[in-house]
């Protein structure tokens, strides 16, 4: 016998599910702070609240229609077309418009890609692919949630098909022992992935599909006879999703073990408000409290607020140089409703009730013609490099210094010593090394350059947001964490077999004052900073500590050409001597303290600051950052005079 799937009425109590869904992910993006200083920092798993849902509706039908013998592929894809394309062309046509204003153009093109990679269902790829230190804040990316729309998509490629082959073949009684076992393996890996591949646990499909597969499940699972039974699962479910909207704290693992509480309290209350045959037909209070108008307004509007607010909240943040006031925040959510309820009134019910478009030909016909035009779009944006042709020769000069960079090498343990980056003369044995984290990774070209002239071999240990001290390590979504001491143990043994060859020269350079902090734990980067000292210069090495460059509190590039595409004046955008001495001041007297035992502390303040005090992100040539932080290779010729002093010097 075929699993019998339940009723699918309508069910209010499902909209207001998406309420809260959509609501959790709206306030988590926004940041806001409720009475009492409570702060929705876990709405992010929303989206999983929504996909136990879709996985629930979606296969519902499938079943039914199986079971009636009426499923259609080309019906079913019909659907998706009419519930997913109009309102997300709407959005993707109206955030490529306002990039055209806002976006500088590495950003522009990137944009483009990411439109190309939707169009085949597969943005969470290219997002994930995305990932990594130097890459653009994903707060500032206007399509990044759609990853879940792409992800939802894949999982709709194979469930039809595995249903209707299984019905095919006699065996729908195979269905639920199959999405049970599909589910438990991609719950393991999503378990491992947590631990092992963050980013791609959160963003790709085979460690995503459990909480999907839950929802299908669902369409399976008999109504609760026992009404107290299922108001206690109904509360549990609510009380599972709630509390980590409150209560996950960022950086936590997930998903996996911590995607569990909402996916399972999504399932319980979906499962609660099955009506069975006999015994009370009244819902349970949490479901009725669900079906409540307001957050079945909410609900209904979810999909076109899903896809409006992330596109609002991320051009601000691209655009402000500081975070959004509160009002500002409550105008954009404001904001985002009202062209969520414009999208629900005008594209969505239109489409999806067939008043535009009635026939499946026109459909599909409608569908080709858009991602058509998006596809074009989307390839001429690729094309000319981001529409550079919008800023003026100067200002596509300094926007050029978003790209401009090399040596981008993070390494681990396992790559010391035969694949630690060469610079300088082809031809060992190094006379210096470069041991530090990103920022050193920047200086590189100027130390590459000075070790060419020079004929000198060279070598680099970097790895991201990893500071170069033994024994310590700060914890980082992008750096070693607690892998850094494996790694900064392995440089040291190779400063000690290269000493022993020619090596004379460490140069230490990092984003110093990111890893210190008042109180205890300055004194024990310092105490573990000293002790790498102590252990460079006893394998005969004489050491060099590089102050950090200065930083801005804005991206340089990004503010110099949003300024051009505004109209805005672009004389506030530089610091001066005294911000950059309050920004450097934890780090100071740690390296003077270092000076007197033999370290050499290189000060980069007079390569940047001009008579005045005043220190620029840009020159006539370009820019010399192409972020806040980290200088472009043009930027980093500014220390190549000092680096000529250190190569050509026998420490």
């Amino acid at each position: 016998m075929p699993p019998v799937s339940n009723n699918i009425t309508y069910r209010p109590d499902i909209d207001g599910l998406r309420a809260i869904a959509v609501l959790g992910v709206v306030f988590f993006h926004a940041g806001l702070r409720f009475p009492g200083g409570l702060r929705i920092q876990g709405g992010y798993v929303g989206v999983d609240v929504f996909f136990v849902i879709s996985g629930f509706l979606i296969t519902s039908l499938l079943l039914k229609e199986l079971q009636q013998g009426t499923f259609s592929l080309l019906n079913f894809w019909e659907r998706r077309a009419r519930r997913i394309l109009p309102a997300l062309a709407v959005v993707v046509t109206a955030t490529l418009a306002a990039a055209w204003f806002f976006l500088m153009p590495a950003d522009y093109a990137v944009l483009g890609k990411q439109v190309l990679a939707l169009i085949g269902f597969s943005s969470n790829i290219k997002f994930w692919l995305e990932c990594g230190y130097f890459a653009d804040a994903a707060e500032t990316k206007p399509l990044l949630h759609t990853w879940s729309l792409s992800l939802e998509e894949q999982f709709y490629l194979f469930i039809p098909l595995l249903l209707a082959g299984l019905f095919l073949i006699r065996k729908a009684n195979w269905i639920v022992p199959t999405l049970a076992l599909g589910a438990l393996v991609s719950f393991g890996l999503a378990v491992y992935g947590s631990y092992h591949a963050a980013d791609a646990t959160f963003f790709l499909l085979p460690t995503r599909a459990w909480e999907l597969a839950t929802g299908s499940l669902l369409a399976c699972a008999p109504p609760i006879a026992q009404t107290r039974l299922r108001t206690l699962l109904a509360w549990f479910g609510l009380a599972a999703i709630l509390v980590p909207f409150f209560c996950y704290a960022p950086g936590i693992r997930f998903p996996g073990l911590t995607a569990l509480p909402p996916v399972a309290g999504a399932a319980l209350l979906i499962w609660s408000g099955f009506q069975p045959p006999t015994a009370s037909r009244h819902l349970p209070v949490p479901n009725r409290l669900l079906a409540s108008p307001p957050l079945v307004w909410i609900g209904l509007l979810s999909y076109s607020l899903y896809l409006w607010h992330w596109p609002l909240f991320a051009f601000q943040r691209y655009i402000a140089y500081t975070s959004a006031s509160r009002s500002v925040r409550l105008s954009l959510i404001g904001a985002a409703l009202i062209l969520a309820w414009l999208s629900l009134r005008f594209v969505e019910r239109p489409f999806r009730s067939r008043a535009l478009i009635r026939s499946r030909n026109q459909v599909f016909a409608l569908s080709s013609v858009v991602v058509t035009m998006l596809t074009f779009a989307a390839v001429m944006l690729w094309k000319t490099n981001g529409a550079t042709q919008r800023l003026s020769p100067a200002v596509q000069q300094i926007a050029a210094g978003a790209t401009d960079y090399a040596f981008r090498n993070g390494l681990t343990a396992q790559d010391i010593p035969n694949h630690l980056v060469q610079l300088g003369a082809p031809t060992p044995p190094p006379k210096v090394l470069v041991w530090g984290d990103s920022h050193a990774m920047s200086i590189l070209p100027a130390i590459d350059l000075a070790c060419t002239d020079a004929g000198i071999a060279a070598r680099a240990a970097t790895a991201h947001a990893t500071a170069p001290v033994l024994g310590w390590f700060k914890d980082s979504k992008h750096g070693l964490s607690d892998n850094a001491p494996a790694f900064n143990a392995a440089v040291l043994d190779y400063i000690k077999c290269a000493a022993a060859k020619g090596l004379s020269q460490v140069v230490l350079a990092a984003h110093w004052e990111w890893y210190l902090e008042d109180g205890a734990e300055n004194a024990h980067f310092q105490a573990a900073l000293c002790q790498t000292v102590r252990a460079i210069q006893a394998a005969g090495c004489h050491v060099f500590i590089l102050i950090d460059v200065p930083g801005f509190p804005f991206n340089p590039p990004r503010a110099y050409v949003m300024n051009a595409l505004l109209g805005k004046p672009t004389q506030p955008l530089v610091i001066d001597s005294a911000q950059y001495m309050a920004d450097t001041a934890l780090q100071r007297p740690i390296f003077a303290a270092l000076i007197k035992n033999g370290v050499t502390v290189i000060d980069p303040a007079e390569f940047f600051t001009d008579a005045r005090g005043i220190i620029s992100p840009v020159d006539h040539m370009g820019a010399l950052y192409f972020d806040k932080d980290h200088l472009t290779t043009h930027g980093s010729q500014r220390l190549k005079s000092t680096f000529n002093s250190i190569v050509r010097s026998g420490g």
